[in-house]
């Protein structure tokens, strides 16, 4: 199976996703592509379809939602030894849920499965979203590669053969404000923004440079679903707060900066590769 790669190793920090070319060029040469939207559907998602099929007129036919058990966790502190009922973990996988419904796409949910992983654990979790209507099922190919991803792959085939309503989830006629508050309130539960002075300042910049039309990029933590990255599950009550709004012109759409967060590099203080080597034997260790 082909895999196209563009952009570079900075290539996804602002959208999280890939370029255009690598898209388009894919959908020349197969029948079926795949690209991930990377940090969850209040970020990746919203800004690949919001900013990224507007712009190159794509028209999505489904969403995989990947999940893991950590993650579950990491949302429900402290972690039960199995997940049960109505969790914080539970309740911040059905935001997610919520979220792609707003774009009018058929979705399913894979649990992927890492070798911590329990079956009792993961029969818990699917039980659970089932309960509640949710289509879900577990993906284990980085233990058997190909072969644990293809309940997962027939699935996905027949959803993509439905008609679908794709929609974005909003109107590029919108104010900036308005823009922002929209993807606050639906992608993240808040009850609105405040903007700083600097960023009331940033609007009407933007407006007066005539850039008031292109679509919004947030940059804000990708562990809660608000700005605060320590409110975990699904927290209600709360606002975001926006410190500035930039324009992006060669890219075509405008940075709305929240929280306490780093644009660039964006990555780890201490990468992966620190720890990659070969051993004596010609393999890769340290993955």
């Amino acid at each position: 199976m082909p895999v196209f790669v563009h952009g570079g190793p900075f290539g996804n920090v602002s959208l999280g996703c890939s370029s255009l070319i690598a898209t388009k060029t894919a959908l020349k040469l197969a029948d079926y592509v795949t690209t991930e939207a990377g940090f969850a559907t209040e970020l990746g998602a919203e800004k690949f379809f919001d900013i990224q099929c507007r712009i190159g007129n794509l028209k999505p036919s489904a969403v995989v939602i990947v999940a893991t058990l950590k993650a579950l966790r990491f949302h429900n502190p402290p972690s039960p030894p199995f997940i049960k009922g109505r969790t914080r973990g539970v309740e911040n996988l059905e935001k997610h849920i919520e979220n792609i419904k707003k774009f009018g796409l058929p979705f399913l949910v894979a649990i992927n499965r890492f070798k911590d992983d329990t079956d009792a654990e993961l029969k818990k979790i699917i039980a659970a979203l089932k309960d509640r209507g949710i289509p879900a099922l577990i993906a284990d190919v980085r233990n058997k590669g190909g072969k644990g991803g293809r309940e997962a792959a027939v699935k996905l085939l027949e959803l993509c053969e439905r008609k679908n309503s794709f929609k974005y989830l909003y109107p590029l006629t919108m104010s900036v404000r308005e823009k922002i508050e929209i993807i606050a309130k639906e992608m993240y539960g808040a009850d609105g923004a405040i903007f700083a002075e600097d960023a009331e300042k940033d609007m009407q910049n933007i407006e007066n440079l005539g850039y008031k039309n292109l679509p919004v990029c947030v940059a804000k933590t990708p562990k809660s679903l608000s700005d605060n990255p320590n409110l975990l599950g699904r927290p209600k009550d709360f606002t975001i707060t926006v410190h500035r709004i930039l324009p992006a012109a060669g890219a075509g759409f405008l940075v709305a900066i929240c929280g306490n967060i780093l644009l660039m590099p964006g990555f780890p203080e201490h990468p992966i590769a620190e720890r990659i080597d070969i051993n004596r034997k010609g393999r890769i260790i340290g993955i």
